[in-house]
């Protein structure tokens, strides 16, 4: 669709935006210059082909075989090309699945790195590391000890308190320093 060039409406920019649409109403679009009508290009593309078909008649054999060799070196090319980037692409999603990455993840985050499109993968990087940080949870809840039950209240001996993750002796030596000393023998 063709747009209105606003230099062309005197007095534009200090308009009221009701001015502004009203100015747009009336403006006359230039008549498009670019515009082939059908029968035209239907002409023309007879008229290629006519004199592709000559062409092809007065090539001799040598330039013959030159015109497929090249066709044949172009297609190649295209599909050296497409093998190098699929190479290209394995070889990202072997990396990504060597890092723990289900396979869909892995696919995409190969696909968009080869593409060179990096938003995607960031977004298909976050949803990884969001449910991989919640499987990590889930693993450490599971494998975190159960207290003991009927709600004895045992001592923390220094063996017990040794057995601790270094984040639960640290919280419990902030909240309870009398007891810490007591561990230690302070």
């Amino acid at each position: 669709m063709a747009k209105a060039d606003v230099k062309n409406i005197e007095g534009y920019e200090g308009m009221t935006p009701e001015q502004k649409v009203a100015a747009l109403e009336a403006y006359d679009f230039p008549e498009r210059t670019d515009v082939v009508s059908k029968a035209q290009f239907d002409k023309v593309a007879s008229e290629l082909a006519s004199a592709n078909k000559k062409l092809q008649a007065n090539m001799t054999e040598q330039e013959k075989a030159e015109a497929i060799r090249t066709e044949e070196l172009t297609n190649l090319k295209a599909q050296l090309a497409q093998l190098q980037t699929e190479k290209k692409q394995a070889s990202y999603k072997a990396k990504f699945l060597a890092m723990g990455m289900d396979e869909a993840t892995a696919e995409n985050c190969s696909s968009a790195l080869t593409e060179e499109k990096p938003e995607n993968i960031f977004e298909a990087l976050g949803a990884w590391v969001s449910g991989h940080d919640k499987e990590v949870e889930a693993r450490l809840m599971k494998d975190t000890p159960r207290p003991p039950a009927g709600g004895e209240n045992t001592p923390l001996t220094r063996e017990t308190f040794r057995k601790l993750p270094a984040d639960e002796r640290f919280k419990f030596m902030q909240e309870h320093p009398d007891e810490y000393k007591k561990i230690y023998g302070g």
